[in-house]
């Protein structure tokens, strides 16, 4: 899985920058990444939802879905 200092070509510094409503710029750069972005814990719980995440897509007319692990290690799901 990629990941998002790869996905961003930023370093794990650069991602860590905080702006004055305390997100990183990471975090930031998903929330512009697509229509919703689902963050789950560990590859664990991603597989276990990954069926509920389809089945949430459709009707939302989501048409791609993308994954990046953070820097904390955490999944972003991306639904575009």
């Amino acid at each position: 899985m990629k990941t998002t200092t790869e996905h961003f070509n930023l370093t794990t510094d650069e991602l860590l920058v905080s702006n004055e409503n305390g997100y990183t710029k990471e975090e930031n750069l998903l929330f512009d990444s697509g229509l919703e972005i689902i963050f789950l814990d560990n590859d664990n719980e991603f597989s276990m939802e990954l069926e509920g995440i389809k089945e949430h897509m459709k009707p939302k007319g989501y048409g791609t879905m993308d994954t990046l692990k953070t820097i904390n290690e955490r999944i972003a799901v991306i639904l575009q």
